[in-house]
């Protein structure tokens, strides 16, 4: 498992954004690549290589709630980004 060194997040008034650039993997990546999970106070991002290898953004203990409902992500082939 790598750890995803490379993330912008900008906080807006009613959501967070966190902003993963597609280049720093050795691959293309597509949609189906990419896991996200919602907690109450945690989110993880991950996102599964080519080659099987994991690449993984945890975010613990947010400053608020995180409504998992409310929650979204959206790919294009150059970035990932989820709306917290």
């Amino acid at each position: 498992m790598k750890k995803i060194a490379k993330f912008a997040w900008n906080d807006e008034t009613a959501k967070v954004k966190i902003y993963i650039d597609t280049a720093q993997f050795n691959c293309e990546v597509t949609e189906e690549m990419i896991t996200v999970n919602y907690e109450p106070e945690s989110v993880s991002i991950s996102v599964t290589d080519n080659d099987g290898a994991t690449h993984i953004l945890k975010l613990d203990k947010t400053y608020e709630k995180i409504e998992p409902e409310k929650s979204t992500m959206r790919f294009k082939p150059n970035r990932i980004t989820v709306s917290l």
